[in-house]
């Protein structure tokens, strides 16, 4: 026969494990929303920045004037109904999988690790908008001259260096960025002053540090039938093209976002 000492404490752990469980789903639920708001936000602003990152990646040196020669500005957001269509959900995931491993690891390291598993995400997507920018083609053109012309591994192209870029971008923006601005906050400067300083520090040492794999993940989705290598990269001296867009890039979304994501949270936890 149970006791009833003993029942009356099985079923209290069974409450506790059921509050946990519950509180963790909500956590990671709340957590989607707010990767889902903050990608989307960040869009407009770094989507030119995108596209002349790019095209200085895949010109060649004499035509790199070239990239700089548009007159139609609505070509510096060719592809960006598909940048935004994976940006969202990608920082979405990093967010919430962040969320989760930052309980137990440490921030750096489970922001790094988020952002190296959303590449899952990322790939196929930025694939397709790099193709597009190139050809000019709507998105499902796009989608099925690449899958009858290169097959379904082209969409995973240059998947590594997408991974170790991605876990950069992560930790400068989910964990770098948030305690680096604590740290000014504590320190006596006001709020703006501490997220921008604080996006641009981390924004700049994770463009620097992630670049030739960014360069190579460029080229090779850019020339999905051409074979481009790290070693070649740095041979030729072209393993930091389009750097300066890039700095731009990350420390522009690592603060827009940075804020964003702080603001919704807020606004979530009233």
């Amino acid at each position: 026969m149970t006791s009833p000492i003993r029942s009356a404490k099985e079923v209290s752990v069974q409450l506790q494990v059921s509050e946990k469980t519950e509180t963790t789903s909500k956590s990671f639920g709340k957590n989607i929303l707010i990767g889902i708001f903050s990608g989307v936000s960040v869009v407009p602003f770094v989507q030119p920045m995108i596209f002349f990152k790019n095209r200085m990646q895949s010109a060649a040196p004499q035509e790199m004037k070239v990239v700089f020669s548009i007159k139609k500005p609505q070509v510096l957001y060719r592809g960006g109904k598909s940048f935004a269509s994976s940006f969202a959900p990608v920082i979405a995931i990093q967010t919430a999988v962040n969320g989760v491993l930052a309980k137990k690891w440490d921030p750096i390291a489970a922001a790094a690790t988020s952002g190296a598993i959303s590449a899952i995400a990322v790939c196929p997507f930025e694939g397709i908008m790099i193709q597009q920018q190139k050809t000019g083609q709507n998105f499902w053109t796009t989608v099925k001259n690449m899958q009858s012309s290169y097959g379904v591994c082209s969409f995973y192209r240059a998947f590594l260096s997408t991974s170790i870029r991605e876990g950069s971008f992560s930790a400068a923006y989910l964990g770098v960025a948030p305690k680096l601005t604590k740290k000014l906050q504590s320190e006596g400067y006001n709020y703006w002053v501490s997220q921008y300083v604080a996006g641009i520090l981390a924004g700049t040492v994770a463009a620097v540090v992630s670049q030739p794999f960014d360069t190579h993940k460029t080229q090779q989705q850019q020339g999905l039938a051409e074979r481009h290598s790290l070693v070649n990269l740095f041979s030729k001296g072209n393993a930091m093209l389009g750097l300066r867009w890039r700095i731009a890039m990350i420390s522009t979304a690592t603060i827009v976002m940075s804020i964003m994501q702080e603001t919704i949270t807020e606004k979530l936890n009233c």
